[in-house]
């Protein structure tokens, strides 16, 4: 992810100890592939100074493959922002939102931002109440972006969800789960001006995310990740890191080995690997660039789009 610095606590190892230097080897040949690579970008997240609420839910997003980045300032001009409840520390975030949506930029903020402005006029963005019952659900089934009406996917464990009350036509549920007889929207979508908001049900167990079956992430990242030029197409645990000059690393942290499609939003592009010069191809539709990369367990890779 390109750090400006990293601090090892350990000195006494680093003196006197008989043990080889993996971590100087690693960072080594790390840093073959670190000086190629711009400056990192992602989907920007508003965490006001000395907030907290919904903590860490950022890295649980991130091994979701959605690129984010946090900031302590409101994301002025973005067409698309990411919040989370520690959103609500700022007592003028219901209009900062408000004047986000009017200007035609995009929002897609948590369950937990939602139930944290309850009595702060989130209201009059939408219609839309979180309540304190919970749904467990591991079937899930969309009305848009990648899945059917019709089609339903299952996810590799149940998850519970928090339950949130909409206005039928006024809020569309993009992605729901499905319990016994019942079903609970996971992503709705709403619309405020000329902008789009959605909100995403977290469960109280962040790393039930990593449930979600493909489907319904392929979803996700494509809302999430629209303005980026790179997403990845896979199951969960798989970072993205993305930076400004068109490079970008793509991380396994599964036991085991697995591909992703890599989704350049670039007609006939191509991937060159940073360390070996090598390049692959995919194919081109919807003015989209598919390329499947292989990737065994707890590895990277780093390529440059071309």
């Amino acid at each position: 992810s390109k750090p400006r610095e990293v601090t090892l606590f350990s000195a006494n190892s680093m003196v006197d100890t008989i043990f080889a230097p993996l971590a100087g080897y690693a960072l080594e040949k790390g840093s073959e592939v670190v000086r190629q690579l711009g400056n990192p970008v992602g989907v920007p997240c508003y965490k006001p100074y000395h907030s907290h609420n919904e903590d860490f839910l950022y890295d649980y997003v991130g091994m979701l493959g959605i690129p984010l980045e946090p900031g302590p300032r409101f994301p002025e001009g973005e067409s698309m922002v990411f919040l989370t409840a520690s959103a609500a520390a700022d007592s003028q975030i219901v209009d900062k939102l408000k004047g986000h949506l009017a200007r035609g930029n995009n929002a897609v903020i948590t369950s937990g931002l939602v139930w944290a402005l309850r009595d702060r006029g989130i209201d009059d963005l939408a219609q839309i109440r979180v309540t304190d019952r919970r749904v467990t659900v591991r079937e899930f089934s969309s009305f848009g972006f990648g899945l059917s009406a019709q089609g339903v996917v299952r996810a590799s464990d149940s998850i519970q969800i928090p339950v949130m009350e909409y206005a039928t036509n006024d809020s569309w549920p993009l992605i729901n789960g499905l319990g016994e007889d019942s079903n609970a929207p996971l992503l709705l979508q709403t619309e405020y001006g000329k902008g789009g908001l959605f909100v995403l049900a977290v469960p109280d167990d962040f790393g039930m995310l990593y449930r979600l079956p493909k489907e319904v992430l392929r979803s996700l990242r494509q809302i999430v990740t629209h303005g980026m030029k790179v997403s990845i197409d896979g199951e969960s645990r798989i970072a993205l890191f993305a930076y400004d000059n068109d490079t970008f690393v793509i991380e396994s942290f599964l036991p085991y080995d697995t591909s992703v499609d890599v989704v350049v939003r670039q007609e006939n592009a191509s991937l060159v690997e940073l360390n070996t010069e090598r390049v692959l191809r995919g194919h081109s539709a919807d003015t989209q660039t598919r390329v499947p990369v292989y990737l065994p367990a707890q590895t990277y890779r780093a390529f440059r789009v071309e």
